[in-house]
């Protein structure tokens, strides 16, 4: 039942960016990304302990960075160009990959500890 209802929603979703166009689609994907993150990071923060473990900061720094760059983009698709639009996505991305590299350090180290 549950992955005839997925399917089902697939295709709607596929049959939906069909009608609406590439550009529209997107645009709506990208803000449905950014409102989700945004979701995620606030629940998770208010709700757990995520500073407990390099894990739970690691997914804490990754998730808001990719509902930050989603607003970025959403907003230059909505409202279009801004100055410094340019250097805020430079920035976001330097630190998106601050985020990825510490879930990686968090990675390896936990991987290590389970070694011993």
């Amino acid at each position: 039942m549950k992955s005839c209802a997925v399917t089902l929603l697939l295709g709607l979703s596929a049959l939906w960016m069909v009608m609406t166009g590439p550009v529209l689609a997107g645009t709506i994907l990208l803000g449905a990304m950014a409102v989700n993150a945004s979701l995620f990071v606030l629940l998770y923060v208010t709700r757990s302990q995520w500073r407990a473990t390099m894990a739970g900061r690691g997914l804490v720094y990754t998730v808001t960075m990719v509902a930050l760059l989603g607003w970025n983009c959403v907003t230059f698709r909505i409202f279009g160009e801004y100055p410094g639009r340019l250097w805020i996505g430079i920035v976001l991305f330097y630190a998106f990959n601050l985020a990825i590299i510490g879930m990686v350090v968090a990675l390896v180290k936990v991987q290590n500890q389970e070694r011993k």
